[in-house]
């Protein structure tokens, strides 16, 4: 299996271990998050005729982020500069 390395990837697997890059067992994949949402959406209570959730609300929208996709606009460049221009001065 062939799979793309980023390097969030490499940050997470320092501080928490390669060992959270494993498959989920079928047992562990009843507690991810989309599916624990679908279990409770159909849970009934009781007889069958009582939904367990009565209603829910959406806690936290995700806003679309813009990327800029220039380099001279980078925090990486700007940094980049800035830190040219500081031991440029102070040599």
């Amino acid at each position: 299996m062939s799979r793309k390395i980023h390097g969030g990837s490499f940050g997470i697997d320092l501080a928490l271990g390669s060992v959270i890059d494993r498959q989920a067992t079928p047992e562990e994949h009843m507690f991810l998050p989309e599916n624990i949402y679908r279990f409770f959406e159909v849970a009934t209570i009781g007889d069958g005729n009582k939904p367990l959730v009565s209603q829910n609300h959406i806690l936290f929208n995700k806003k679309e982020k813009y990327l800029s996709t220039s380099f001279l606009t980078s925090p990486l460049f700007i940094i980049s500069l800035i830190g040219c221009f500081y031991n440029f001065y102070h040599l």
